[in-house]
């Protein structure tokens, strides 16, 4: 028993160990998800609801040359405001498997949680020694709202993205991270909040030698920097530039937000006038979303980035605090996604759990938090769009 215990929870697993528990449990649990929805053969369809349609028609046809009245939900809408990357990849793999375009964006989505689940696990054990890395897996495969990096939308990209680009960072990789954030950035808009954490990496050295009297050392370790630091907005640059000669607006991405009635505000006061709100009436059963639930999301994960900056992990208290203010920015509309399913969230909400007095009662936890991901993805798949 003891042997099984360690090969299922191993502390450091080695690389092909730890690839094969995530695909394990990632199969157990899409099969779960069968069972709770209309079946295996139907997840395809029963996961791709709403935004993902938006994702399967730039993937099929590209960005549209006008605001249109698609889907008929809405008065008039565009898919300006997708960005790039993942419905790229799902065109790539129907191009090259010819299978269906829903498939596809689920094959897509899954791939990159199972590499987001290995790089997330290997990140934390990194800056929080002593970190059981088979029990993270085992965490972010059943965490209730882990259920959104299943779904062909763009969380699992971006937090594997995201989780890759901090993992080179914290080994000196500059570069690396560069050429992974170019793509964050034109798989999720908040991906240009990783920007400054890299300039801070690279030029810090930089100011500390300038400080220090060694002029020459500062000047070239700066230039260093630049390589890196140039790359990073590549990928959003030609996006921008794409749109202006697709549409003549190189913002269009962020002026379609507009359809969903999206427009710039306060993300302070956003978040105190959900939480007055107090709207849960229909909250438990997610028929619709509440700003109140939102705004408390919100409001916890701020409390966390504090704690992270007073662990002195500045990178991941930044990035977890921009993440959530960029997005109340624009309304609370869906920000219980830009919370739950935040990889910086999930590793150190783990890493809370594990360190604490909760250890000892992690496997019934991991019971129930698996039973109410299956509640979601039942209520998900019954089209109860508080959960978009």
């Amino acid at each position: 028993m003891k042997v099984l215990g360690a090969w299922l929870i191993p502390e450091r697993p080695r690389a092909g160990h730890a690839l094969l528990l995530s695909l394990g449990l990632l199969a157990l649990r899409l099969g779960a998800y069968g069972l709770v929805t209309d079946g295996l053969a139907a997840l395809p369809r029963t996961m791709c609801q709403w935004d993902c349609g938006f994702y399967l028609r730039i993937a099929s046809a590209g960005y549209d040359l006008a605001p249109t009245a698609w889907p008929p939900d809405y008065a008039v809408t565009t898919n300006w405001a997708f960005l790039p990357a993942f419905p790229g990849l799902i065109a790539a793999l129907a191009a090259l498997t010819h299978w269906p375009l829903r498939l596809c964006g689920l094959v897509v989505a899954n791939a990159a949680f199972a590499g987001f689940v290995l790089v997330g696990v290997r990140y934390l054990a990194m800056v929080r020694p002593g970190t059981n890395q088979g029990g993270g897996i085992w965490f972010l495969m059943a965490f209730p709202f882990g259920f959104y990096f299943s779904l062909p939308y763009t969380e699992s990209l971006y937090a594997l993205l995201a989780m890759s680009a901090l993992l080179a960072l914290e080994r000196g990789g500059l570069m690396t991270a560069g050429l992974v954030s170019a793509g964050l950035m034109v798989t999720r808009v908040t991906g240009v909040l990783l920007w400054p954490v890299l300039a801070w990496t690279g030029l810090a050295p930089a100011w500390r030698a300038w400080r220090a009297g060694d002029r020459h050392g500062a000047w070239d370790l700066a230039a260093r920097a630049m390589p890196p630091l140039a790359i990073a907005p590549l990928g959003v640059t030609g996006l921008m530039a794409y749109f202006h000669s697709h549409v003549g607006d190189a913002l269009a991405f962020a002026h379609a937000q507009a359809c969903w009635f999206r427009h710039f505000v306060n993300p302070f006061a956003a978040l105190l006038d959900g939480l007055l709100a107090f709207d849960v009436g229909d909250a438990l059963f997610f028929h619709g979303q509440s700003q109140f639930l939102c705004a408390l999301s919100g409001c916890l994960v701020l409390v966390m980035s504090v704690r992270l900056a007073l662990l002195r992990r500045y990178r991941d208290a930044w990035f977890l605090a921009a993440t959530v203010l960029m997005a109340a920015s624009s309304g609370l509309i869906s920000l219980q996604r830009f919370v739950w399913a935040n990889p910086v969230m999930l590793l150190f909400l783990f890493d809370w759990l594990w360190q604490g007095r909760a250890r000892r009662l992690m496997a019934p936890l991991l019971l129930v938090c698996a039973a109410v991901q299956l509640y979601l993805v039942y209520c998900w798949g019954a089209g109860r769009g508080g959960l978009v």
